[in-house]
């Protein structure tokens, strides 16, 4: 690992390298339309290789995650050596790193091959430089800011509206459905009726979920 100015403390700068755990953090530098550069940088002795990306030893910390009891959004800090002031220029260019993503994950040494491990995302909010140290106010990304999922997808419940046309296409006499597959008032029944009735059978082949979905995601 690089070592640390002389003028360092264990108190100025505390190092997370006590095996076999293992703190990895990515840090965006730049948002360009062609690359988007990113420091992958770890707090041990030796290079780290996780999922495909290898972490170069750095001297960084982070502070613990903390949350107030006003409801705002939890925040760390993380501070890394500027004695080389390779990322300066970053800071000087990009607004303080204001907006960009960081995510800090800790893996176990004898796991780490098989991708195992807790990541946390945050965002840059604020920078402070020193000729010692850089130091990063992180917080959770703003919620309506982040990214959410069109669709959901589920194995046990039908996630159409009833008698719809377009999808569910339920025509029968039957009021409502309990959005289950085999349940006593589910997809599987409307079928029956179907049948009953004489009509062209699109139930249960019309359920609106996914049953072949594991009923455990890692």
């Amino acid at each position: 690992m690089r070592t640390l100015p002389a003028n360092f403390t264990a108190e100025s700068l505390k190092q997370h390298n006590t095996a076999p755990w293992l703190w990895l953090y990515k840090i965006q530098l730049e948002q360009t339309q062609v690359s988007t550069p990113t420091a992958f940088l770890c707090s041990t002795d030796d290079e780290v290789d996780f999922l495909g990306e290898t972490f170069y030893p750095f001297p960084i910390t982070h502070e613990p995650i903390r949350q107030d009891s006003g409801g705002d959004l939890p925040q760390t800090s993380l501070t890394f050596s500027n004695a080389t002031r390779e990322f300066i220029r970053y800071l000087e260019t990009g607004e303080g790193l204001v907006g960009r993503a960081v995510q800090i994950t800790l893996t176990h040494q004898a796991t780490r091959a098989a991708g195992d491990g807790i990541s946390w995302d945050f965002e840059i909010k604020g920078a402070i430089a020193t000729n010692e140290v850089i130091t990063l106010r992180l917080e959770y990304p703003e919620f309506y800011r982040t990214p959410m999922p069109q669709d959901l997808f589920t194995r046990d419940r039908c996630r159409f509206r009833f008698k719809d046309e377009n999808t569910c296409g339920y025509r029968g006499t039957l009021i409502g459905c309990d959005k289950s597959l085999n349940g006593p008032d589910g997809c599987t029944a409307r079928g029956a009726d179907e049948a009953a009735a004489g009509n062209v059978v699109l139930h249960p082949a019309r359920f609106g979920a996914f049953p072949a979905l594991p009923r455990n995601i890692r």
